[in-house]
């Protein structure tokens, strides 16, 4: 599958979090709170910090989620003050894979809680914050007061008993005085790709960018089954080289995969510039896989652009 896609400029704002918290483990920083509730279902919820003024949480309502499920709840709320950050500690309970923090095409009232496992869903959101990277001082993140965002937590049973879990995502806030750069997140996903059981499969996108800018932070997104990752960049697809490579892709760079960081010398995306995002799979199992079951997606920081760019390939 070759496909090109130019970027979208998010209306608002979205915080990508692809930084995941794993398969028996949690989001890095976490602390291994889980214990038997009693009635067989295990509670895995973090603890609601404190509060802070230094920190803006955001925390999702209690679920559970069901011995062998694979799911992802968003869940609407308002962020009720403007934040400046330069950073967001992700916490979730075991089996967790991640927290993100979305712009809300359909905005739903504040509270509600829907599923959104299915690869549909994702056209109704957009990408903004990494988790655990910490931006350089002078570099910041604005988030206007009044977003309306969706928390996205997803979660893949692999234990025997049900899990009551609660996620936290803690925003630290610096002094907008302080910012001399603004900064946005940058995010391809192919959320079509469907890989065929018993066989290797390749895929690549292209995405234009429309306006020149600085990327300050570059990682790739793959899950069990991938084997290969590549980003390329160049002025056209003639001119294409390697940006970001990891080769061969490992099982636990799905939740701490290798990270390029440009802050010290930032790498210039001129304008209309193409990004290629390449990834390659070994689907061993007797299944058909597709996304979320697996991934392909680039995530990143740029600086000098408006909003957050984002190249999503979604089914019709």
């Amino acid at each position: 599958m070759d496909c090109r896609r130019a970027f979208l400029f998010s209306g608002f704002i979205a915080l990508f979090a692809a930084g995941c918290g794993g398969s028996d483990t949690e989001t890095s920083g976490s602390t291994d709170t889980t214990t038997d509730t009693g009635n067989g279902t295990f509670d895995a919820r973090v603890a609601v910090p404190d509060p802070d003024p230094a920190y803006y949480d955001v925390v999702s309502p209690e679920v559970t989620i069901e011995s062998g499920e694979d799911k992802m709840l968003c869940y609407h709320m308002v962020i009720d003050e403007e934040i400046v950050a330069d950073n967001m500690e992700a916490y979730q309970g075991k089996f967790g894979h991640h927290i993100v923090v979305l712009t809300a095409r359909e905005p739903q009232p504040p509270g509600t809680l829907e599923d959104c496992t299915d690869r549909k869903a994702m056209t109704k959101y957009g990408a903004f914050m990494l988790p655990d990277t910490q931006l350089n001082p002078g570099y910041g993140l604005l988030i206007p007061k009044g977003s309306q965002v969706v928390m996205q937590i997803h979660y893949i049973n692999a234990g025997a008993e049900p899990e009551l879990v609660r996620d936290v995502g803690r925003i630290h806030k610096i002094s907008k005085d302080s910012v001399t750069k603004w900064v946005h997140t940058m995010a391809t996903s192919d959320n079509t790709l469907t890989l065929p059981p018993h066989q290797k499969t390749h895929i690549e996108f292209d995405c234009e960018v429309p306006a020149g800018t600085e990327l300050l932070v570059a990682g790739g997104h793959m899950h069990e089954r991938g084997t290969r990752f590549e980003m390329l960049l160049g002025k056209d697809a003639a001119t294409l080289e390697s940006l970001y490579l990891v080769d061969p892709w490992k099982t636990e760079f799905r939740d701490a995969p290798p990270v390029s960081l440009y802050f010290d010398n930032p790498k210039l995306i001129a304008d209309k510039s193409i990004l290629r995002t390449s990834c390659d799979w070994n689907n061993e199992t007797a299944n058909e896989l597709i996304f979320p079951e697996e991934m392909c997606a680039t995530f990143g920081y740029v600086a000098g652009t408006d909003a957050p760019l984002e190249c999503q390939i979604n089914l019709k």
